[in-house]
């Protein structure tokens, strides 16, 4: 039990040593740098990485099943591994929030970043300005979007420039869903 424990402390010690949980020290560099409404001056918080908009630990250990081969099997085994791993991994704990497609969609999200890894940045961004903004969480489910079926069957992409993964995620999300185009 102890090893089970101390691994994800240091996990967490580390992510407080990047900067990246509350509460965890800035360098000078990084005060004094960095403008409000960046992420420079953000941190996630416990109670973000919490949030029910992006962690739901029953889907969390069905969508990892590695979890619970090491023996995670409760709401507070869950939780610990999310905030001291599975967030800075990237990896999803709700289906309606993702931090790869939350990126995928939102180039501006990624600046405001600073980089497409930073995964707790990401659910940082979605609870406290993603949800309110209407942005998706997770907007690109294998059973909802497909891209080259979206490009196939919207014959004013391709020409518009649109010939990409990504691209084609990125009009989807700023303009296909608003003006009810078919991404399946």
């Amino acid at each position: 039990m102890f090893t089970k424990c101390i691994a994800p402390l240091v996990a967490l010690t580390a992510l407080a040593a990047s900067g990246c949980l509350a509460g965890a020290p800035q360098t000078d560099q990084e005060s004094e740098e960095g403008s409000p409404g960046t992420a420079a001056e953000s941190v996630v918080t416990t109670a973000q990485l919490l949030s029910p908009l992006v962690f739901d630990w029953g889907f969390y250990v069905a969508s990892n099943p590695n979890l619970v081969a090491a023996g995670i099997n409760t709401k507070a085994e869950a939780e610990s591994h999310w905030i001291a791993y599975g967030a800075a991994e990237g990896r999803q704990a709700h289906r309606g929030f993702h931090s790869k497609q939350y990126f995928d969609a939102y180039p501006d999200v990624v600046a405001w970043c600073g980089s497409a890894t930073n995964y707790p940045c990401a659910i940082e961004h979605f609870v406290a300005h993603g949800e309110s903004e209407n942005r998706l969480g997770a907007p690109f489910d294998r059973s909802v979007f497909n891209w080259t079926w979206y490009l196939d069957n919207n014959p004013d992409l391709r020409p518009a420039g649109l010939t990409t993964e990504t691209s084609a995620k990125a009009h989807w999300v700023a303009n296909g869903i608003n003006e009810g185009r078919q991404a399946m």
